[in-house]
């Protein structure tokens, strides 16, 4: 009998503590603060009750992590960003997955970066233009990002 299953939850689930301490790491070294306080994310474990919610719980944002062994391409699957899209409500919605032997990459609406003291511009198009960059990449403009709009 196999474990394929098993085995494939806990390494979505390793995957996904793994990245609420990388994002942890980063809020804390870049001082990103709500009321005085670092910001702290944590696995939303009511996603495996529900349908629908995200994996990280970030104020305004909704993060899916993905794990998987292989694909013919470095692309993430199509369904991943319409379940994430589907589970963000009016929260920005964020994927990141990784393939094995492949590096940690983030998919998020290409017009993020795009707001002022009002709020994101182009909101209603955020789940129609997804761009894709590596995570280190991604973290260096996605922190300066958080600390204009959490100031």
């Amino acid at each position: 009998m196999g474990s394929g299953g098993g085995a494939s939850r806990r390494k979505g689930h390793n995957f996904e503590r793994t990245e609420v301490l990388n994002l942890n790491e980063q809020l804390y070294l870049n001082d990103i603060k709500i009321n005085g306080e670092v910001i702290r994310v944590k696995r939303n474990l009511e996603q495996y009750q529900s349908n629908n919610l995200s994996d990280i719980l970030l104020p305004g944002f909704a993060i899916e992590c993905k794990r998987y062994k292989k694909n013919n391409s470095d692309q993430p699957k199509s369904a991943w960003w319409q379940q994430v899209c589907e589970a963000c409500g009016d929260e920005v919605p964020l994927l990141i997955y990784k393939y094995d032997y492949q590096p940690v990459m983030c998919m998020f609406p290409a017009l993020l970066f795009s707001f002022d003291e009002n709020g994101f511009h182009f909101k209603d198009q955020f789940k129609t233009y997804p761009a894709t960059m590596e995570r280190e990449a991604f973290m260096q403009i996605f922190m300066p990002m958080l600390k204009a709009i959490y100031g």
